[in-house]
């Protein structure tokens, strides 16, 4: 499949990087795969890893992001996991639809 990435300000809060990532989902009619902070130290944005799926196929429902640690339990609705950027300190964060 292929795939693209965009950055995302990491000083934002949780509530408006979720909707960040939920308009990039839409507009480039992809999911997202990956969310990390971005390999650019001087900076605290994070990065999405979007992968684009066929225009009527895209997800069913918008993504939402929690802040929780490595032992929160998988759920099966999980999109990814990691630590990024909110509001410029690190948090543990999940993805879910």
């Amino acid at each position: 499949m292929a795939s693209n990435s965009a950055l995302v300000d990491g000083t934002q809060t949780l509530a408006e990087q979720q909707n960040a990532l939920n308009f990039l989902e839409q507009e480039k009619f992809s999911k997202v795969v990956s969310y990390v902070e971005s390999s650019d130290a001087t900076t605290k944005n994070n990065e999405a890893t979007l992968e684009i799926v066929p225009f009527g196929q895209q997800q069913p429902g918008p993504l939402t992001l929690q802040v929780g640690d490595a032992s929160t339990p998988k759920k099966p609705t999980e999109a990814f996991r990691g630590t990024v950027f909110v509001e410029s300190a690190e948090k543990f964060v999940i993805g879910s639809r």
